[in-house]
């Protein structure tokens, strides 16, 4: 059976260059359906404050080595002990490969480098990504609850809300996991055939076993978002925006949970398409609006694109997906 990790295929597949049709789809009908003035959004980019863009590129790139350094505790905590320069070349490799391709790929990536270079089971490191992804979403939502209460003054529109809701479902579904894991995972594992069980006691070993420094990586998780909204509100202050950064960190960060949609690449379209109807409802110019979601994008999608593809060159991984790509692999042996 071919492996799961063939990137290259899967780069070039029809699912991938649909998802990218897509996401150039919508931001095709973002800029037709709202019949932006080109000649205004080019003015308004020319106009652009370099040096608040710049700082904004800086304050968004901080936040990778903090996310090295929260999962290296992370992997510290299933007995795998990795430098933190190193396991930050590797996330932002995985997020290059999650920006060419969609449904998270990036992360099973990610699992296999850290399998590769630690000798650690890969499904075990994927329960510790899948624990780390627990502390974002929940940190993410507090984040957005708090601001999106100060900014809206504790009256949050019916349209936000809906969206507030159908978050706090996923947090609630994500909770009754991992209580089901914790008191049941041991139970399923012994009832489910020797090779998945074998592969589930793992994955459920390195998830559990991830919270054991819960204040650690929530402060890190929490320095990472702060991070990611002040690097949105510099964008807006380099475009002359005057929101406020509580306003400004509720845009960016409610933007943030759409990048976890598994329908186009670090979800291209969709993001920019929800930070221009949000700014726009807070009585931004449409054309300033759309020159921030793209702006924004360009340090968050398009600079990972080029930072990450000299990353995954330099540190010769290129060449591990080759090797990858071309061999043929076991299920229980690729996870183990």
């Amino acid at each position: 059976m071919q492996s799961s990790l063939d990137i290259k295929r899967k780069i070039f597949s029809l699912k991938t260059m649909l998802s990218f049709f897509l996401a150039f789809a919508i931001i095709i009908y973002l800029l037709l359906h709202n019949k932006m003035d080109m000649a205004k959004v080019n003015s308004v980019l020319r106009d652009t404050n370099l040096l608040y863009y710049f700082m904004a590129f800086a304050v968004y790139y901080t936040a990778f080595p903090f996310r090295g350094l929260r999962f290296r505790i992370i992997l510290k905590d299933n007995c795998c002990h990795g430098a933190t320069r190193d396991l930050t070349g590797i996330i932002l490799i995985s997020w290059f490969v999650n920006c060419i391709v969609p449904a998270k790929l990036g992360d099973v990536f990610r699992a296999y480098l850290v399998k590769k270079k630690y000798n650690k089971s890969l499904a075990t490191v994927m329960g510790s990504i899948f624990a780390e992804r627990v502390f974002d979403l929940f940190i993410l939502y507090l984040f957005i609850g708090a601001s999106g209460l100060m900014a809206f003054r504790g009256r949050i529109p019916d349209a936000i809300m809906v969206s507030l809701q159908t978050s706090f479902l996923i947090l609630a579904a994500v909770l009754a996991v991992l209580l089901f894991m914790r008191y049941l995972g041991m139970r399923l594992a012994s009832r489910l055939p020797e090779k998945a069980g074998h592969v589930y006691r793992r994955f459920l070993s390195g998830t559990l076993s991830s919270f054991r420094s819960n204040w650690k990586v929530a402060a890190l998780t929490f320095i990472i978002w702060f991070l990611e909204g002040a690097s949105f509100y510099l964008v807006t202050r380099a475009l002359g925006m005057k929101l406020t950064f509580v306003v400004v960190l509720f845009v960016g960060l409610i933007s943030a949970l759409l990048t976890a949609l598994p329908i186009t690449p670090a979800g291209l379209g969709i993001v920019e398409a929800a930070k221009f109807g949000v700014l726009v409802f807070f009585g931004v110019d449409r054309s300033i609006a759309v020159s921030a979601a793209l702006l924004d994008r360009v340090i968050n999608y398009w600079s990972l694109l080029l930072t990450g593809f000299i990353v995954y060159v330099i540190t010769g991984t290129a060449g591990l997906l080759k090797e990858v790509g071309a061999s043929e692999v076991d299920d229980h042996h690729s996870y183990v």
